[in-house]
């Protein structure tokens, strides 16, 4: 790292998710560019102002940054903000040339709608996690340097790569955002918390194992995590939404449940947490009520076994339905997931899964979603042989499938409305 620049050198941002009306913001948490800074260490980069990027339109947004003329801009793409900031990156060359732009999150994927463009509006692309290859660019200088592209994961535009940035082994040198006040609780008061990283499932609609193979995981330390809670309850946190992709895996989780009890004494935080409810078993759902989860979600997606086959997803219905009765027992409650137009799935695959929800008294909780065809993911490398048609900019949702035709999926939602009395 060069020790004659400065913090302005280099400036990270991350646009919030959008706001349908004015509201007070709760769409902004930009972990992911925090992390970078906290591994490279503080002083190597700074976060874009907050006010300016959870309220700034986008002439502001474009004034405030260009205004601060860094050499450096990274920007943080998901699937909500990808083509605002890849505007506002275009924008910001005309108005700063000599400004470099860097991006990286989710949204970038060797498959990525731009990747193939070699006049796209930046200088350098990373697939998977960031923080290895950020401290790795900034050693290489300021614009990334003559070994950037060489790095595994970096690339520059219309020269994409399937490989993926090296990921951390542990968390501790990025702990944490919050505690280092590079982000700050928002309107809502839920704080997001990382406590590990990775997944060893394979589900082929999502994106999160990319850069990780095998059961490879990262996780935080009982000390650090201790000083999440103390500085959470300090702050009168309301919430705290556990980030791991599916507790169940855990191989620590009887421990990591019993420090959470224990941490949370007679003034307990709700805790929201993901895992699979088949993995629930009374025990386990006791377990997590002591420790404070309040909510889980989880998903059930579809109960056609093709469809299911397909993406990779195992499921025993009569598992489900056991862990969401031992969450229900356990006082815990449960949003569950359906995904509509998985390839293979059909009108009457829904049926059969709402009528399901329905016995189980639990259609009430269902949180429905178009599927989504994401970048870097295998559903994405297999869409055409599936015969499928979807949207090529986000948010990616499938259209039409070979099973269900586009105006029977689009209706299909009316079907979810009737099961669980809303309209």
């Amino acid at each position: 790292y060069d020790p004659f620049m400065t913090t302005n050198d280099i400036i990270l941002a991350q646009l919030p998710v959008p706001e349908p009306v004015p509201r007070r913001s709760t769409g902004l948490a930009p972990l992911g560019p925090a992390c970078l800074i906290l591994h490279a260490g503080e002083g190597t980069a700074r976060l874009a102002p907050l006010p300016l990027l959870r309220r700034g339109g986008d002439a502001q947004l474009l004034d405030g940054l260009a205004a601060l003329a860094p050499r450096v801009l990274g920007l943080s793409l998901d699937v909500w903000n990808v083509e605002r900031s890849l505007a506002l990156a275009a924008a910001l060359r005309t108005r700063c040339p000599d400004t470099a732009i860097w991006i990286g999150g989710p949204e970038v994927a060797a498959d990525s709608w731009f990747a193939a463009d070699p006049g796209a509006p930046f200088d350098l692309a990373v697939n998977g996690e960031g923080e290895a290859a950020f401290a790795a660019l900034l050693a290489a200088g300021p614009a990334g340097g003559p070994s950037g592209p060489s790095l595994p994961g970096i690339w520059r535009p219309g020269q994409p790569t399937t490989d993926a940035a090296p990921p951390l082994a542990e968390l501790s040198t990025v702990h944490d955002p919050y505690l280092a006040g590079l982000v700050t609780p928002e309107a809502d008061g839920v704080v997001l918390a990382e406590l590990w990283r990775g997944c060893r499932y394979r589900c082929a609609f999502c994106a999160y194992p990319q850069g990780r193979r095998g059961h490879a995981a990262a996780s935080r330390s009982e000390v650090q995590t201790r000083e999440l809670f103390r500085w959470a309850r300090a702050q009168d946190v309301r919430e705290i939404y556990l980030l791991d992709p599916s507790l169940e895996q855990r191989s620590d989780l009887d421990g990591l449940l019993a420090l959470l009890a224990d941490l949370q004494g007679d003034a307990p935080i709700p805790l929201f947490a993901e895992l699979r409810a088949e993995a629930v078993t009374p025990a386990i759902a006791s377990a997590l009520a002591r420790a404070g989860v309040s909510m889980v979600e989880t998903g059930l997606q579809t109960l056609t076994p093709e469809a299911l086959a397909g993406m990779g997803r195992r499921l025993s219905p009569e598992r489900f339905a056991a862990g969401l009765r031992a969450l229900e027992d356990a006082g815990i409650r449960a949003k569950v997931d359906l995904m509509l137009g998985l390839p293979g799935d059909t009108e009457e695959g829904l049926r059969r899964t709402l009528d399901f929800m329905t016995e189980l008294g639990a259609a009430e909780n269902l949180q429905v979603f178009r599927t989504q065809v994401l970048p870097g993911t295998p559903l994405r490398a297999r869409a055409a042989g599936l015969g499928i048609t979807w949207e090529q900019r986000p948010p990616y949702r499938i259209i039409e499938t070979p099973s269900w035709p586009a105006w029977q999926l689009s209706e299909a939602i009316s079907l979810v409305e009737d099961a669980t009395g809303e309209a």
